[in-house]
Parts: C-alpha cells; sequence; structure tokens
C-alpha cells in the first residue's frame, strides 16, 4: 500500500488522559502521542476487539438518534446485522493479526457483541415507542464521562446506576486472569479509574466493577473509593509527566520522544517515520517476522498482475515480488524509497528477495 506521508505533527499538550492512554505510555511516548492523534488514525494496526468496538459504537449513536425506532423487532436485528457485518468487514484489513482469523467472524468475541447491540436496540426502541424516557441514570452504554475539568476521561463499556448504586462492567476479548489466577494489574487499574469518575459523576459512594471474558469469566469487586482516588490521581500525574516531557522536547526534534525496543517497535505503525528506529540495531532483531529496506527504485517488472520492483539497497540488489499494481509506482523510478514491514523470502550473492505482508508500507525516502 502506498500512502502520502502526513507531516510531522507539532508537540502540543495532551489535553486530557484516558484509562488506556494511561496504561499504554508506560512505553514508547512518540509512539503513544502519534496514536493519540487523528491524523494518525489510519496507520494504526489493530486488533479485532478494537475495530468491533469502533463499529459497535458507531451503531450505537444511530440506536441513540433514533434510526430504527419505525423498524419493528425482526426489522432491527437483520439493520443491525448488516450494519454490523459491513463495518467490520470493512476494517478488517487494519487489524493485526489478520492472518490468525480467516473471516470476521472468527473474531473473539464477535457474536457476543453482536447479540448485546440487538437486545440493547430493541429495548430502547420499545422505550420510546410507549413513551416512556430511556432515562440516563439506569443503564449507560460505551458512555464518555469526565471529571476535574475534563482531564480525566473514560468510556466503560456499561454502566449500571439506581438506588444509589453504581455497577461498571467491562467486557474483555481475552484472559483476565493471570497465571497465578489473579485479574492483571492493567485491568485492575482500567477499572479503578473507571469506578472514582463513576462515583464523582453520578454522585455515589457504592460502586462494584465487574469484568467479563468472552469464556464468561468473571471477576467482580466492591471498589475501596480510596484507591480508586489513589489511581486517578496517578493518572493525572502521568498526564503532568507527560506534557512536561514535551515542553523539554525541542519543537523540530519529535523523535525525543522516542523509545526503541523490539517490544515497542515489533508491532508499531509509525517505524516508516522514526529515526531513533532506523538509526538503532532494533530493525535488525526483527527481521525474523519483518524486514525492511531503504533504497534507490531502479526498475519495475510487470509479473502476471503483479509487479516485481528492483531496488539498490546497500550496494546490494533487493527484489520485492508480488506487489499488487499501483499507478502511483512509476513516479517513484529512480527515487529513493523506504519499504516496511515485508517477509523476508531468501538471499543469495546476487539479491534479496522478499515479499509485502498485510502490514506493507512503501513511501519515498524523503522523511529524514
Amino acid at each position: 500500500m502506498i500512502l502520502e506521508l502526513p507531516q510531522i505533527p507539532n508537540l502540543d499538550k495532551l489535553k486530557y488522559i484516558t484509562p488506556s492512554i494511561y496504561l499504554s505510555f508506560s512505553g514508547c511516548l512518540l509512539k503513544n502521542y502519534l496514536i493519540s492523534r487523528s491524523e494518525y488514525q489510519r496507520f494504526i494496526y489493530r486488533q479485532p476487539k478494537t475495530l468491533i468496538g469502533i463499529v459497535s459504537h458507531e451503531i450505537i449513536e444511530k440506536i441513540n438518534k433514533g434510526h430504527f425506532d419505525h423498524l419493528n423487532n425482526n426489522e432491527i436485528e437483520l439493520k443491525i446485522k448488516d450494519l454490523y457485518f459491513e463495518g467490520c468487514s470493512s476494517l478488517l484489513k487494519q487489524s493485526l493479526f489478520k492472518y490468525s482469523w480467516q473471516t470476521i467472524e472468527e473474531w473473539p468475541g464477535f457474536y457476543l457483541r453482536l447479540s448485546r447491540l440487538k437486545i440493547l436496540a430493541k429495548r430502547l426502541v420499545a422505550s420510546r415507542s410507549a413513551h416512556i424516557p430511556v432515562a440516563s441514570n439506569l443503564t449507560l452504554v460505551e458512555t464518555n464521562i469526565e471529571i476535574f475539568d475534563g482531564k480525566l476521561k473514560g468510556r466503560p463499556d456499561r454502566i449500571y446506576v439506581s438506588n444509589n448504586k453504581i455497577v461498571i462492567e467491562d467486557y474483555k476479548t481475552g484472559k483476565i486472569f493471570d497465571e497465578s489466577g489473579n485479574i492483571f494489574s492493567t485491568i485492575t487499574s482500567q477499572m479503578l479509574i473507571y469506578s472514582f469518575v463513576c462515583s464523582i459523576v453520578y454522585q455515589s459512594e457504592n460502586v462494584i466493577y465487574r469484568v467479563i471474558n468472552t469464556d464468561n469469566q468473571i471477576y467482580e469487586e466492591t471498589v475501596n473509593l480510596d484507591i480508586a482516588e489513589q489511581e486517578a490521581l496517578k493518572a493525572l500525574r502521568a498526564l503532568e509527566l507527560i506534557n512536561n516531557k514535551i515542553d523539554e522536547t525541542e519543537c523540530d526534534n519529535i523523535f525525543y520522544l522516542a523509545s526503541p525496543s523490539k517490544v515497542q517497535c515489533g508491532n508499531c505503525p509509525f517505524k516508516f517515520m522514526c529515526k531513533p528506529f532506523w538509526d538503532s540495531g532494533i530493525k535488525d532483531e526483527l527481521s525474523c517476522n519483518s524486514f525492511h529496506i531503504k533504497g534507490k527504485l531502479i526498475g519495475i517488472n510487470i509479473i502476471d498482475d503483479n509487479y516485481e520492483l528492483v531496488i539498490l539497497s546497500d550496494k546490494k540488489l533487493c527484489k520485492v515480488i508480488r506487489v499488487r499494481f499501483d499507478e502511483k509506482l512509476a513516479d517513484f523510478v529512480n527515487s529513493n524509497i523506504l519499504i516496511v514491514d515485508l517477509i523476508k523470502k531468501q538471499e543469495n550473492q546476487e539479491y534479496l528477495i522478499t515479499q509485502p505482508s498485510p502490514k506493507t508500507l512503501i513511501w519515498r525516502d524523503n522523511i529524514f
């Protein structure tokens, strides 16, 4: 895939932090800063759980706007199913694990989320048709909540509020317990922050959080709000530390935020623009799974319905086989190009032969 490179963004301070941002910033600041920028969303390799969440949230917005109020229950179910399948299919190519599942129906939690969407839609439509207000203090689905003047935000999967009691539910597609049988600390941190935010927004000191995965494993805990407050304040301090780091960074040196490592760079979609990655030895450590080429495109051969690119890199010829037709490639001849996330096929004295993976991107190499 050939994409136009966006401009390196100005280092603007973050205006808020969420549990996911808080937990992700324990890694590479540059990677997670770019993830938070809307203009870089199209480069992110997303896991199935995230893709399902994106589609579900779009459908929930339609439900809340009354788009299905004129339909009967059978029509609602069919409409929800069509939108769900269509949305997930269009996002399939962005899945980080494209080869792990042949179809979207094999994604963990796929049908569970579809079933919940159908139930939610029919309940809301029935309430409106009977002129019964759907009170926001009963059940909230993927609703944004915030405190501290918007500096701390969250969007739990589901919140139940009744009789001065709050129950927060979060659905996971993977494991929720470690090898010792304890809930993962990252999940605990996330749920404590959600709990504190909800306790302030809905003015209740009786909060329970519940974590459910697709294997129907359930973890439930009554929250100690003092501990939840401490976790929320940690997130706020993290926001301050991140912004202080941005203050220390030269406006033209965003790479100061990078922390190259095998773990951080392995599935990072921003390797193509990261000077510290290319200057480090990390790219060589990743070569067993992913291969990257920088060099001059000296020729294009047409073989069947595909291109074969011939590149001079480090005084050695490289062939990239089975590249899909793209009219932009003709403009790249005699230019320096950068190709990331190739699959290494074979190497001999004359050629290095590679082929694209689902994540392969091709750029004109004028980045740095």
